[in-house]
């Protein structure tokens, strides 16, 4: 009796640990979707930094880029080859390390 009960709680831990780090709000998945789907993906970038990650230093970079954006009128190719690189590829690996695997691919497919 007692080794089914122990066998069940170390099913539950192990589904536990493959399931991996924390959960997200569905809300914020939510509104990352909405951004991306208006086209606007820096702004995605800083609701994910900001709100969901906690960096604000990186969400003053991205409000930079953001700045640069309207002055041109349109994100020129270099600066969105820029937010790739510098924030885009960081972000959805901090995403896999932070997060479920289910969130994390939640959160990849918002971009």
């Amino acid at each position: 009796m007692k080794s089914r009960f122990i066998a069940k709680e170390i099913v539950h831990i192990a589904r536990g640990l493959v399931s991996g780090g924390r959960r997200i709000d569905p809300r914020h998945i939510t509104a990352m979707g909405n951004l991306t789907q208006r086209n606007a993906h820096t702004e995605a970038l800083i609701y994910l930094y900001g709100r969901v990650l906690g960096e604000s230093e990186v969400v003053k970079a991205l409000k930079a880029m953001e700045v640069l954006t309207d002055y041109f009128g349109s994100m020129p190719h270099e600066l969105g080859d820029l937010r790739y690189k510098m924030f885009y590829k960081p972000a959805m690996e901090a995403v896999k390390r932070t997060f479920s695997e289910e969130d994390a691919i939640a959160i990849i497919n918002c971009f």
